[in-house]
């Protein structure tokens, strides 16, 4: 999609019941050194939109048969390289927030001046450029694995990192602040691994009770304890396969944190009330 500089003639549909209007608007834009379209209702409007490339429509709010509102909501829903506004004689605060909730950038009262309108039309080719400019940007970007995001040289120096971790059956120590995306870290080694195809099991190691955390790791056998009606298998034995993340392991006790070492080292895991291990 091009970037228009700032010299490049753009082009304006003025959509207006009034003809007097109509003259006006399109006498101050064409002097302004825009290529002016002009229409006398929304059925109008819409030819030309079918069989024109329009950079900014300016609708008038109430028009006979079908309403400025209506336009605006058609340009946003089918036109997204074309900006819209709206002007009215009949300016409310309800139609001014239903004007920008449906996606009119800018909503002009009559009468207006000529430097108000020039400045509302600048603002609304401004959000243009930008708009473009952004969609230009994400059509060449170089496409992230796994829903990570970023292409500085620590981002790539990250991406290298999980493929050479997916690459091996190797126990991995991901470390980072909260909300820095450790999971999704996690998740783009497992499903670049061999193993993408058995579960991904994370597990919020801070979340569980420690009186609990055990036996929700390595599962129990009927009658471990009081409730154990059934055996059971844990978070390690649903992973089996795949990958166990575990998350704020920090957190757990350091008695927790001696099982989990003996599992991480042997690759055994023994559920509660069993003398059996299983790898």
């Amino acid at each position: 999609m091009p970037i228009p500089s700032s010299s490049e003639k753009r082009s304006i549909l003025v959509v207006d019941d009034a003809p007097n209007t109509l003259e006006l608007l399109e006498r101050n834009l064409t002097s302004q050194g825009y290529t002016v379209f002009t229409a006398p209702g929304v059925p109008e409007a819409l030819a030309v939109l079918r069989s024109t490339p329009i950079d900014l429509v300016i609708t008038d709010q109430k028009m006979p048969r079908v309403s400025g509102f209506d336009l605006v909501r058609y340009v946003r829903e089918n036109l997204r390289d074309t900006e819209v506004m709206m002007i009215t004689g009949y300016p409310s605060i309800e139609a001014a927030v239903k004007a920008v909730k449906i996606g009119a950038e800018e909503y002009l009262a009559k009468p207006f001046t000529d430097e108000e309108l020039l400045s509302a039309v600048d603002r609304a080719f401004e959000k243009l450029r930008v708009r473009r400019c952004e969609e230009v940007a994400m059509n060449h970007a170089t496409p992230t694995p796994y829903g990570l995001i970023g292409e500085s040289e620590p981002m790539r120096q990250v991406y290298k990192a999980i493929a050479k971790a997916a690459s091996t059956s190797a126990t991995v120590l991901i470390t980072g602040e909260s909300g820095t995306g450790k999971e999704l870290v996690a998740r783009a080694i497992h499903y670049g691994s061999p193993r993408a195809s058995a579960s991904f099991v994370p597990v919020n190691c801070g979340g569980i009770p420690e009186s609990l955390l055990e036996s929700e790791l390595f599962g129990f056998t009927k009658g471990a304890f009081t409730g154990a009606t059934e055996t059971r298998a844990g978070f390690f034995q649903t992973a089996d396969g795949g990958t166990i993340f575990l998350d704020e392991i920090s957190e757990t006790s350091l008695n927790m944190q001696v099982k989990l070492l003996r599992v991480l080292q042997e690759k055994e895991v023994y559920m509660v009330g069993s003398s059996r291990d299983g790898k």
